[in-house]
Protein backbone atom coordinates (compact mmCIF):
# COMPACT_ATOMS: atom_id res chain seq x y z
CA UNK A 1 0.00 0.00 0.00
CA UNK A 2 1.34 3.41 -0.95
CA UNK A 3 2.33 5.41 2.11
CA UNK A 4 2.05 9.20 2.40
CA UNK A 5 4.27 11.08 4.85
CA UNK A 6 4.24 14.90 4.88
CA UNK A 7 3.11 15.41 1.25
CA UNK A 8 5.48 12.74 -0.10
CA UNK A 9 4.32 9.34 -1.33
CA UNK A 10 6.49 6.28 -0.75
CA UNK A 11 6.11 3.09 -2.77
CA UNK A 12 7.27 -0.44 -2.04
CA UNK A 13 9.49 -2.13 -4.62
CA UNK A 14 6.52 -3.90 -6.22
CA UNK A 15 4.46 -0.69 -6.32
CA UNK A 16 7.49 1.13 -7.78
CA UNK A 17 7.67 -1.30 -10.73
CA UNK A 18 3.93 -1.23 -11.34
CA UNK A 19 3.89 2.57 -11.19
CA UNK A 20 6.69 3.24 -13.69
CA UNK A 21 5.33 0.67 -16.16
CA UNK A 22 1.94 2.42 -16.15
CA UNK A 23 3.06 6.04 -15.81
CA UNK A 24 5.87 6.09 -18.37
CA UNK A 25 6.26 4.60 -21.87
CA UNK A 26 8.39 1.59 -20.94
CA UNK A 27 8.49 -1.82 -22.62
CA UNK A 28 9.96 -3.57 -19.61
CA UNK A 29 11.93 -2.99 -16.42
CA UNK A 30 13.68 -5.07 -13.80
CA UNK A 31 15.23 -4.34 -10.43
CA UNK A 32 18.03 -5.67 -8.27
CA UNK A 33 19.66 -4.64 -5.02
CA UNK A 34 23.05 -2.93 -5.42
CA UNK A 35 24.97 -1.45 -2.47
CA UNK A 36 21.95 -0.51 -0.37
CA UNK A 37 19.99 0.86 -3.33
CA UNK A 38 17.85 -0.61 -6.09
CA UNK A 39 19.16 -0.56 -9.65
CA UNK A 40 16.29 -0.22 -12.13
CA UNK A 41 17.08 -1.26 -15.69
CA UNK A 42 14.53 -0.56 -18.39
CA UNK A 43 13.80 -0.03 -22.07
CA UNK A 44 11.54 2.72 -23.39
CA UNK A 45 9.03 2.09 -26.15
CA UNK A 46 11.41 3.99 -28.46
CA UNK A 47 14.10 1.37 -27.78
CA UNK A 48 16.32 3.40 -25.42
CA UNK A 49 18.03 1.22 -22.79
CA UNK A 50 18.97 2.80 -19.48
CA UNK A 51 19.30 2.17 -15.76
CA UNK A 52 19.49 4.18 -12.57
CA UNK A 53 19.96 3.61 -8.85
CA UNK A 54 17.22 4.66 -6.44
CA UNK A 55 17.81 4.96 -2.71
CA UNK A 56 15.36 3.08 -0.50
CA UNK A 57 13.99 4.46 2.76
CA UNK A 58 13.11 2.32 5.76
CA UNK A 59 10.73 3.62 8.39
CA UNK A 60 10.86 2.86 12.09
CA UNK A 61 9.16 -0.40 13.04
CA UNK A 62 8.94 -1.54 9.42
CA UNK A 63 10.90 -4.07 7.38
CA UNK A 64 9.61 -2.70 4.06
CA UNK A 65 11.96 -0.53 2.04
CA UNK A 66 10.14 2.25 0.20
CA UNK A 67 11.01 4.66 -2.61
CA UNK A 68 10.08 8.31 -2.95
CA UNK A 69 7.58 8.97 -5.73
CA UNK A 70 9.03 12.49 -6.10
CA UNK A 71 12.49 11.07 -6.85
CA UNK A 72 11.06 8.51 -9.28
CA UNK A 73 9.04 11.14 -11.16
CA UNK A 74 11.93 13.61 -11.26
CA UNK A 75 14.22 11.03 -12.85
CA UNK A 76 11.79 9.70 -15.44
CA UNK A 77 10.38 13.11 -16.39
CA UNK A 78 13.90 14.42 -16.99
CA UNK A 79 14.84 11.34 -19.00
CA UNK A 80 11.79 10.57 -21.12
CA UNK A 81 9.14 13.09 -20.18
CA UNK A 82 5.61 12.29 -21.25
CA UNK A 83 6.57 10.90 -24.69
Amino acid sequence: MVLKIEDTYYLSRCEFIEYILKAYPLKWCNTRWVSGAVRVSFQTKKGQLDSNKFIGYKLKNSRVVRFSKLEIDAYFMALIGGE
